[in-house]
């Protein structure tokens, strides 16, 4: 009768490994600071365009069907031109930082943990950033909100003191306000999940996992 294989004979066979998901918390945090990183860009591009060639963005602006929107676009497009010794900074800031931003959340979210530290930095850059813009530019939006809501108001909201609320240049303000609470506030929650103990386990793994396919 023929020995039996001794088990440690027998070639082991590769455990096969769970794939490592990133939690959801963080794919939405990212998503969504990745989206304010892509609306700065274009804005500051937006702003620079404007600056650079004034003539043609009027032209192109002419062609709208929409009356009231080219007013509108109009006024913004007079307005940076009328503060483009404040704006040009701004705007080139606008766009550096918001591509970085835009660049390492993206990478960060496909498992790039090099873009981890760059997109942390990035966050906190933006987030000063974008208070210091606000106030800078304040002169410059009063304008701008009153070349566009000149003559214009909507109509009175029930409660209102004397119709205030129902002026088309307090809804301006308070949508600046509010877009500009709203990026704060995602920038904090890209944060807090960059930082979480869970989120910093992920990518330890996944740096892990690489070296070992890298290794011999």
């Amino acid at each position: 009768m023929p020995d039996s294989v001794p088990p440690s004979s027998v070639p082991a066979t590769p455990a096969s490994r769970t794939p490592l998901r990133r939690p959801v918390y963080l794919v939405v945090s990212l998503l969504l600071v990745w989206m304010v990183g892509l609306f700065g860009a274009t804005e500051g591009c937006q702003t620079i365009d404007v600056l650079h060639r004034p003539e043609a963005v009027r032209t192109a602006n002419s062609r709208s069907g929409d009356v009231e929107i080219a007013r509108r676009r109009e006024a913004l497009i007079d307005t940076v031109l009328a503060f483009r010794k404040t704006v040009t900074p701004l705007a080139v800031g606008q766009l550096l930082l918001g591509t970085v931003l835009t660049l390492s959340a993206g990478l960060t979210l496909l498992g790039r943990g090099q873009a981890r530290r760059l997109v942390l930095q990035a966050m906190v850059v933006y987030a000063l950033f974008l208070p210091i813009d606000y106030l800078v530019r304040e002169p410059m939006r009063a304008v701008a909100i009153n070349a566009i809501a000149d003559g214009v108001a909507f109509p009175p909201i029930a409660g209102a003191p004397g119709g205030e609320l129902g002026d088309q240049r307090v809804i301006f303000w308070w949508a600046y306000r509010g877009a500009l609470g709203i990026q704060l506030a995602i920038l904090t929650l890209g944060l807090v999940a960059m930082t979480r103990p869970r989120v910093r386990a992920f990518f330890e793994a996944v740096a892990a996992e690489r070296a070992r396919e890298q290794g011999p």
